[in-house]
């Protein structure tokens, strides 16, 4: 992945990033970091013109995005090149393991969109089997955000956005921050094969902050978030604490500034993803803000991550990624005693000792 560094901000006070090769160390370029108003600006824009692009027909969708497969082998070598300075990857690597699987995602779901998505016909039981029918119509949800990650910063963001694209929405694609133009190119394949601009909008930006709070802070990495959200709802309810809720939106890079004015607000901040705990970033950061924060803090910061095992079956996810529960029995074992909370997950330093001691 990319060297992120802060370059001196713009003349109107935006923040600038500067991306450097990890392989050769020089510049690949620069990005302005979006404002929260940058970004709702942005939903409005792809909002509006979601419209008339769910009124092309699916079949017309298909042909217009299918067009992009040849507009990606005309410029392999560029969008190659790109992958390579971002995250030095060899050219055989970005060949095969980005651009080829890129043009296999667009094949695929361009000659599958209209059987999956026309009205279908389901069977009916009972008794009024004979007297009604039953159709499944298909319809844009409106518009998509997609997050992509940076060990596939191309043929992961040419998937989900392809998908929805077809489907008639439009998209708000997020690219890793650490691989942005790689993200880039999947906006400017479908734009360069005559999908209509304003349907895609990409934004990296900073930490923002969802609930307003005084007693807690509460910054979450990815869908977290709205367990999160669940908790700081129940902790105000039930025990009158204010959390305030930070959603991260990137990591690296990550602007500190908002979550330790935060911080010294409530004294107190939990982290939590749905990373497993151990060697998560979550550990990083909180380590970062100990030492911005130390003098602010009335308690250290608590991680909350997955439970540090393979990845469950889905009916066994609840059991293993953070629920709205595990934020309020963290808080109540090790930030400040809730009165008359039971907590049902164990966050206690003995428990913490004994996982550590056997490896858990």
């Amino acid at each position: 992945m990319a060297i992120v560094e802060p370059l001196p901000p713009t003349s109107e006070g935006r923040r600038r990033l500067g991306i450097r090769s990890p392989a050769t160390r020089e510049s690949v370029g620069e990005i302005v970091v979006n404002s929260q108003a940058d970004v709702e600006a942005a939903i409005v824009k792809a909002r509006d013109a979601q419209v008339e692009w769910a009124r092309v027909p699916v079949a017309e969708r298909a042909r217009i995005v299918r067009g992009a497969i040849d507009v990606l082998v005309q410029r392999r070598k560029e969008v190659a090149k790109t992958i390579i300075d971002e995250t030095g990857k060899t050219q055989l690597e970005s060949l095969i393991m980005e651009v080829l699987p890129s043009c296999d995602y667009m094949n695929f779901w361009c000659g599958r969109a209209v059987k999956e998505l026309s009205d279908e016909k389901r069977k009916l039981h009972g008794y009024l089997r004979p007297y009604k029918k039953l159709m499944m119509h298909y319809r844009p949800l409106g518009v998509i955000g997609i997050i992509t990650p940076w060990n596939g910063p191309f043929s992961l963001a040419v998937n989900p956005t392809v998908q929805a694209v077809l489907a008639g929405n439009a998209v708000i694609l997020k690219p890793s921050e650490v691989a942005p133009y790689s993200g880039d190119w999947a906006v400017r394949l479908l734009t360069e094969a005559g999908v209509p601009e304003g349907y895609y909008e990409i934004e990296i930006g900073d930490p923002d902050i969802k609930r307003e709070g005084s007693d807690v802070t509460i910054l979450t990495i990815g869908a977290t978030l709205y367990r999160a959200l669940e908790a700081a709802d129940e902790l105000q309810e039930k025990y009158g604490m204010s959390a305030e809720v930070i959603d991260a939106r990137s990591i690296v890079p990550f602007n500190y500034e908002k979550v330790i004015k935060s911080v010294k607000k409530t004294g107190r901040i939990i982290l939590s993803s749905d990373a497993c705990e151990r060697g998560s970033q979550l550990k990083d950061m909180a380590q970062t803000i100990s030492e911005l924060a130390f003098d602010y803090l009335d308690a250290p910061p608590v991680v909350v991550g997955a439970r540090n095992w393979i990845t469950p079956a889905q009916e066994y996810e609840k059991y293993f990624f953070p629920q709205p529960s595990w934020f309020i029995d963290a808080i109540h074992q090790k930030i400040v005693p809730l009165k008359g909370h039971v907590s049902t997950q164990n966050f206690t330093e003995i428990e913490q000792l004994r996982l550590n001691k056997y490896g858990v």
